[in-house]
C-alpha cells in the first residue's frame, strides 16, 4: 500500500485563487525536474502544464493525483 503525499500549505484546488500554487505542488511531485523552470511549460500556466503532463504520464500517477484531490475535497 503506498502512502499518499501531503501537500504543506493551506492552497487546494476547491478554491480558485490557489489554483496555481496547487498545480506547480503536485508537479513538483511527480514531475522530474532540476530547476524549478523544468516544472512549467514556457507560455502555459501551471495548470495547463499539469493538464497536457497528466495526459502524457502513465495511470499511475493520475491515480495518485486523484487521491491527493480526494483528501483535499474531504478536508483531511
Amino acid at each position: 500500500m503506498k502512502a499518499v503525499p501531503r501537500l504543506i500549505g493551506h492552497w487546494h484546488a476547491q478554491d480558485p485563487t490557489h489554483e496555481e500554487p496547487y498545480a506547480a505542488s503536485l508537479l513538483a511531485l511527480f514531475k522530474p525536474w532540476k530547476a524549478l523552470a523544468d516544472l512549467d511549460t514556457p507560455g502555459m500556466s501551471f495548470q495547463d502544464s499539469l493538464a497536457v503532463f497528466l495526459a502524457s504520464n502513465d495511470c499511475t500517477c493520475k491515480d495518485e493525483v486523484d487521491n491527493i484531490r480526494y483528501i483535499h475535497r474531504m478536508g483531511c
